[in-house]
């Protein structure tokens, strides 16, 4: 119940989230046909008091758990739990498959279509989905919570140990913008590629970010090709055109107007700092907020509407594992009173050490190498298709 679960997130709050992990190697769920299995037992074992023959019957079924009812005529009956009780009140298994389901984006009427698929019963009704559901809201807040805590705490002691003392960073997706800003979409892909193909130098960077504003502006009376690639191969036509000694029939296309360059210039400077700049040597250019969307997204799908209670657990789960990996979730089972046993342990684990290593290989310099001339290609063949000025030649930025 929801006092229950607000209680054992309070306790998390004052143990700071460090919680003991520790695995029960005996607990594990099975799929089993109760009849096949239970009349095969009934064959081989007698009740304890009279030595007389048990039958084995199902009743209280509440959801997915039930109680097994050992039956003796001659004696009273005795009753098992199917499976563990939260609180000594619920069947865990309730929780734990909503939860469970809930990760995969899929709700009550999903849940109601696999058990019936499976042969299983019915799942719980909805006033009990909905309290499930508004347990779990609260779980993933409080350790959405310590983990926003932890994440920024660890982000203080970096900026320490590397001297910076500006406060944290805070990043935002571009989903924002409109389609038909085709000048916008332009600049934004060619800082990209700037910073993309200049990771090992921060001058490269900036000098290729501001070759592409300036060969925005130039125009036959006043071009400005002085920050861009020289030679044939270059990305810049200007200078392709140069080499081949055609500039006398060069033409340009319409240039940016000079109040739009003086308004976006002062941004260009920021984006161009030595601080930002330096921040992307290496190479490491995955966009986070996409990888946390995404995760949002596999919860709760953009194509079904959702409540608002489910999205919160989504960006709450998504806080989590982007944060903490699948391992992070171990704490959310520790509030809602379900056992982490061996299978999911093993499982989480194996899943944030593959995800480590993927992050490893994708940051490799021939993973990155394919995966620009992969992206470059693509981008070249859309461009083909549209008459953007800036499409992409050869290894190149713009056009």
């Amino acid at each position: 119940d929801s006092e229950y679960v607000s209680a054992s997130a309070k306790e998390l709050k004052m143990k700071d989230g460090k919680c003991d992990r520790e695995v029960d190697e005996s607990f594990g769920y099975r799929f089993i046909n109760f009849l096949t299995v239970f009349s095969v037992i009934s064959q081989v074992v007698v009740c304890r008091e009279c030595k007389g023959d048990v039958t084995f019957l199902e009743g209280s079924r509440r959801g997915l758990g039930s109680k097994i009812i050992v039956k003796c005529n001659n004696c009273s009956d005795h009753s098992i739990n199917s499976y563990s009780l939260i609180n000594d009140r619920a069947y865990e298994v309730n929780t734990r498959m909503i939860f469970a389901i809930r990760l995969l984006g899929i709700g009550i009427n999903g849940i109601k279509k696999f058990c019936a698929f499976m042969d299983l019963p019915k799942p719980v009704f909805q006033v009990t989905y909905d309290k499930i559901v508004s347990n779990i809201s609260i779980a993933t807040e409080c350790v959405r919570t310590l983990c926003l805590k932890s994440a920024a705490e660890e982000e203080k002691l970096l900026s320490i140990e590397h001297n910076n003392n500006d406060g944290l960073t805070v990043s935002g997706d571009g989903s924002w913008r409109k389609r038909g800003f085709s000048l916008i979409d332009e600049l934004t892909i060619f800082y990209g590629l700037a910073i993309r193909r200049n990771t090992e130098s921060v001058e490269k960077m900036r000098n290729d970010i501001w070759a592409t504003l300036y060969h925005k502006i130039s125009t036959d009376e006043q071009p400005q090709h002085n920050k861009c690639p020289v030679g044939i191969d270059s990305w810049c036509s200007w200078q392709q055109s140069k080499a081949l000694g055609t500039l006398s029939s060069y033409q340009y296309k319409p240039a940016m107007h000079k109040n739009v360059f003086e308004a976006i210039k002062p941004i260009y400077e920021d984006l161009s700092s030595d601080d930002l700049l330096s921040r992307c040597l290496g190479g490491y250019t995955q966009n986070q907020n996409e990888s946390f969307n995404a995760v949002v997204w596999a919860i709760a799908p953009i194509t079904v509407s959702s409540r608002k209670t489910v999205l919160d657990i989504a960006s709450d789960i998504a806080t989590i594992t982007f944060n903490e990996g699948l391992s992070g979730l171990f704490s959310i089972y520790d509030a809602l009173g379900i056992i982490v046993g061996r299978s999911l342990f093993d499982f989480c684990m194996k899943s944030d050490a593959n995800r480590i290593k993927d992050a490893e290989r994708s940051i490799s310099k021939k993973s990155k190498t394919a995966r620009r001339s992969l992206t470059s290609s693509r981008k070249e063949l859309e461009d083909q298709n549209t008459n953007l000025e800036g499409q992409l030649y050869g290894a190149g930025i713009a056009k």
